[in-house]
């Protein structure tokens, strides 16, 4: 996607959020509809502008970035090397689960949008890269935001990203 469509996702996403809010105001049995998955597009592709543009605590170069197939989500060619990067993206719950293709990846991203459709489109969005997360996870697991960084907190690099709408 590009910036115009990554910026009419999140629209278009924090205005399903807000619906499901009114829905729970409006109706008792609205309090059981649950908010919506962030698609993974939309996650992706904001990581790999980050990667094209050069802004990731990896690598301090620009590099291109492709679909990573079933290998994985996205393939990142930075100078001479090639990097399998796996994305996972999260709201205000901050759970997720890392599987096998997450685990073997070179390098995993959590991209946590907090409470970014829910309340302000100003908030930043909290960003960690891993590196060979295979070094922390030897098989898939269900775990929170907070374990994620406190197991990751000697090579985990966090980054903020605030999105600023194109135009």
């Amino acid at each position: 996607m590009n910036d115009a469509e990554i910026n009419e996702a999140l629209v278009a996403v924090r205005a399903s959020f807000r619906a499901i809010q009114q829905i729970r105001r409006d109706f008792h049995g609205g309090r059981h509809v649950q908010f919506p998955r962030i698609p993974s597009i939309l996650s992706e592709s904001m990581i790999a502008r980050e990667i094209r543009l050069g802004r990731t605590p990896l690598w301090q170069e620009p590099g291109a970035s492709l679909p990573g197939g079933r290998s994985c989500d996205i393939l990142a060619k930075v100078g001479e090397n090639e990097y399998k990067v796996q994305v996972k993206a999260t709201g205000s719950q901050g759970f997720q689960y890392l599987g096998p293709k997450d685990i073997v990846s070179d390098v995993l991203v959590w991209l946590h949008f907090g409470s970014f459709f829910e309340k302000d489109e100003r908030l930043p969005l909290e960003c960690y890269w891993l590196p060979r997360p295979s070094s922390l996870f030897t098989r898939d697991v269900k775990i929170s935001l907070p374990k994620f960084r406190h197991l990751g907190a000697g090579t985990l690099i966090q980054r903020l990203i605030l999105w600023e709408s194109p135009g």
